[in-house]
């Protein structure tokens, strides 16, 4: 089973803002080795799709986000079949997501135009 990784710009500057935190560095190393043993596999239980009727499930059908820590999250989508194609878009806490309690919707609307917007290499 063969696995293409495609970042884009948001996953760079989001990846240099969080890996302060040594521990999402080795849980993207983690992520990434369980996603090329097989793309379709969950990392852990905190790796799922957006539920319900919110703005990043109704625009995005496609986006998962997989806990890194108890408060960051790897947003990405899994494509294609041999070979797979794994986008990562980036690193969010529940703030900055506006996934927290209680939920922002105006901060998900405005993730969900960003996310939108990524172009993939």
């Amino acid at each position: 089973m063969s696995l293409i990784i495609k970042t884009c710009s948001l996953f760079d500057s989001t990846l240099a803002f969080h890996s302060k935190d040594p521990a999402v560095v080795a849980r993207l190393q983690e992520f990434i080795k369980t996603k090329q043993e097989n793309p379709l596999q969950p990392y852990g239980s905190k790796d799922y799709k957006f539920l319900g009727k919110g703005p990043i499930a109704k625009n995005l059908p496609k986006m998962r986000h997989a806990g890194m820590t108890w408060d960051v999250s790897l947003f990405y989508e899994v494509e294609g079949k041999d070979p797979h194609i794994l986008k990562l878009y980036g690193f969010f806490t529940h703030d900055e997501s506006g996934t927290g309690t209680p939920a922002n919707i105006r901060r998900q609307k405005q993730l969900v135009t960003k996310l939108s917007n990524q172009t993939f290499q």
